[in-house]
C-alpha cells in the first residue's frame, strides 16, 4: 500500500490537481528531480515554517487565556492514540489541548500520515467535545483550506474518542491567522454553516481522489512523471518542484506547452502596449536590458514612437535573476523607499493631452478609472502639467490604492501616490525626496508621494534582515548607485504572495491620504 502524507494531498488540491506533483512527491523520477533541486533551491519553505510556528504559538497563547492546559500525556509523544487515552481519563471540566498530534491510517487505497496543528478537549453542558484545528495564515476563507481537515476527519472516523463508554463528539475548524498581525480567530467559536458545507464537500472530494481507481492511484501507477503533460502558470509559485518543470522545459525546448507566452501586446485607441505575464516565479525569458523595458511600455501605433516608459523590470533580493548579491555593500547614492502596495498608473502625453494607462493596458478599465478618480486631485493635474513643461517627454508613475480593491495590504483610504517620474528618451528617473528638479515641481502641492532617503550603511542582506520581521508591510524598494532597483520583502509579504496565489492580505491600518509615504 502506497504511503502518502496528508500534506501531500492537500498541496495536490491547492495546486489545482497538477498530476506531476504527487508523482514527484512519491519519489517518481527521483534521481533527475534531486539533481535539479540541488542546483536550484526553493526559498519559500523557511518562510512557511516560520509563520506556521508563530501561528501555532499565537493560538496556543489564546487557548491558555481560555484556561485550556497542555495534555500531560502528549508532552513527549504527541500522537492520536495518546490523545484518545487522555480523553478517556479526563476529569469532567478539564480542558486540554495538544500541538502537532500525529495521526495515521487508511483512506481509500492509501496509507496516510499527518500532524494535526492543534487538538482540543473542551466541555459543553457537562459533556466532553473534541475539536481539531487547522491553522492557516490567511484573512480569507478558501475551499482548499478544508482538505487537511477532511483527511483528519476520515481518519478519526475509524478511531473515535471515547469517554466513560460513550463516543465523544468531534468537530473541525479552520482558524485563520492574519499573516500581518499574527492575530488569530477565536478557536472556540462554532463553525458556520458555510464552513460545515465546505468540510462536507472536502470529505467527499478526498474520498473520491483516494479511492481504488481514483485520480491519485491513476497518477502513481502511470508512466515516468516527466512524460505527464503540464502547464506553467501562477499556481506553480507554491510548488517546490517548479524549478524541475522549468529546467526540463528549457532543456527540451517545449515551453509551447505553457498556457500563454511571456509577452503580450494590447492595442487600444492608436496605442500599443507590450508587457509580460510572470510564470511560476521564474520565466524562460532572458531578461536583458531590452526585455526588462517591456513592462508596460507604450508605443504610438502610427509612428512606432515610445510615448510612455514605466518602470523597467527588476527583481527581489535573493531571486536568481537579481544581479545583486546580499553581500553587496550599501554605498552613497543608494536610496530606500517603502514599497506601496497597489496598482501601477502611468500618466503620459498623447494626442495633446494627459493619458492614463496601467501596466497591462493602454486604457484604464472602468473599475481602474473609478479607483483613480476617487483620489485624483487638482494637485495631481498640476503636477502632470508642470512635469510635461519642465522635464520634457516623461511618464509620471503613480500607485493607486483603494480599500475596495486591496492587493496584499489593506489601505485605510484611497490614494494616488507618486512613485517617480521617468524621462522617456533616456530612461532617467526622478524620485520625490531625492531629485531637486522634481521636488521643486512638488513644492506647493499636497499629494501623496514616496520619500526616498539614503539607504545607510551595511549590506543589502543586512538591510533585509533588519526589516524582514516588520509586520503589516510588504517591503521596500532600493534604487542602487548602479542605476537599478532591487526589492526586499518582509516575511509576512512572502507568505501572502506564496499562499493562495497572492490572495492573502496584510493587515495594514496605516495607509492614509497624507503628504509623505
Amino acid at each position: 500500500m502506497e504511503q502518502l502524507s496528508i500534506t501531500d494531498i492537500a498541496s495536490f488540491v491547492r495546486l489545482q490537481l497538477c498530476r506531476r506533483y504527487p508523482a514527484f512527491q512519491a519519489g517518481r523520477g527521483e534521481r533527475k528531480v534531486r539533481e535539479i533541486l540541488e542546483q536550484f533551491r526553493t526559498l519559500a519553505d523557511p518562510v512557511y515554517q516560520e509563520v506556521g510556528l508563530r501561528s501555532e504559538v499565537a493560538v496556543e497563547d489564546l487557548l491558555k487565556r481560555h484556561n485550556l492546559r497542555p495534555a500531560p500525556g502528549l508532552l513527549e509523544e504527541s500522537t492520536w492514540p495518546r490523545w484518545l487515552e487522555e480523553v478517556g481519563r479526563a476529569v469532567p471540566g478539564g480542558a486540554l489541548y495538544a500541538r502537532e498530534v500525529e495521526i495515521s491510517g487508511q483512506v481509500g487505497v492509501f496509507s496516510l500520515e499527518g500532524r494535526m496543528d492543534l487538538v482540543l478537549l473542551h466541555w459543553e453542558d457537562g459533556a466532553p467535545k473534541v475539536r481539531v484545528l487547522e491553522l492557516k495564515a490567511s484573512r480569507r476563507n478558501r475551499s482548499h483550506h478544508y482538505v487537511q481537515l477532511a483527511l483528519y476527519a476520515s481518519l478519526v472516523k475509524g478511531m473515535p474518542p471515547i469517554w466513560k463508554g460513550q463516543l465523544v463528539e468531534v468537530d473541525y475548524l479552520v482558524v485563520r491567522v492574519d499573516p500581518g498581525t499574527m492575530a488569530p480567530e477565536d478557536p472556540l467559536r462554532s463553525p458556520t454553516r458555510e464552513e460545515k458545507k465546505l468540510l462536507e464537500q472536502a470529505i467527499q472530494d478526498v474520498e473520491d481522489l483516494l479511492k481504488k481507481g481514483g485520480l491519485v492511484e491513476e497518477i502513481l501507477s502511470g508512466p515516468d512523471p516527466f512524460q505527464i503533460p503540464y502547464t506553467l502558470n501562477a499556481r506553480c509559485d507554491a510548488c517546490g518542484y517548479n524549478t524541475v518543470c522549468l529546467r526540463e522545459a528549457a532543456e527540451r525546448r517545449d515551453l509551447e506547452r505553457a498556457t500563454r507566452p511571456p509577452f503580450y501586446v494590447r492595442k487600444v485607441g492608436g496605442l500599443v502596449l507590450i508587457s509580460y505575464r510572470e510564470r511560476a516565479g521564474f520565466t524562460e525569458t532572458h531578461w536583458d536590458g531590452e526585455a526588462r523595458e517591456l513592462r508596460g511600455i507604450v508605443y504610438a501605433e502610427a509612428t512606432g514612437e515610445v510615448v510612455s516608459r514605466p518602470f523597467h523590470r527588476f527583481f527581489n533580493l535573493g531571486d536568481p535573476r537579481c544581479p545583486f548579491s546580499p553581500d553587496r555593500l550599501l554605498v552613497p547614492g543608494d536610496l530606500l523607499a517603502r514599497k506601496v502596495d497597489g496598482r501601477l498608473l502611468q500618466v503620459f502625453a498623447f494626442q495633446g493631452r494627459p493619458w492614463f494607462a496601467s501596466r497591462g493596458s493602454p486604457l484604464l478599465s472602468g473599475v481602474e478609472e473609478a479607483s483613480r478618480r476617487k483620489a485624483w486631485t487638482h494637485d495631481h493635474d498640476t503636477l502632470v502639467h508642470r512635469a510635461f513643461e519642465a522635464l520634457g517627454p516623461v511618464t509620471l508613475l503613480f500607485e493607486v490604492v483603494d480599500p475596495e480593491r486591496p492587493v496584499m495590504e489593506l489601505p485605510e483610504a484611497a490614494a494616488v501616490v507618486l512613485l517617480a517620474v521617468r524621462h522617456i528618451p533616456t530612461g532617467r528617473y526622478w524620485f520625490p525626496g531625492a531629485s531637486p528638479e522634481l521636488d521643486a515641481l512638488l513644492g506647493d502641492l499636497s499629494l501623496p508621494r514616496l520619500s526616498y532617503r539614503p539607504a545607510g550603511e551595511g549590506t543589502l542582506g543586512g538591510l533585509h534582515r533588519a526589516v524582514r520581521e516588520e509586520q503589516g508591510r510588504e517591503g521596500y524598494v532600493l534604487w542602487l548607485a548602479e542605476g537599478d532597483f532591487v526589492k526586499i520583502w518582509t516575511y509576512a509579504a512572502l507568505v501572502c504572495s506564496a499562499h493562495n496565489g497572492l490572495k492573502s492580505r496584510l493587515s495594514l491600518p496605516v495607509i492614509s491620504l497624507r503628504r509623505h509615504w
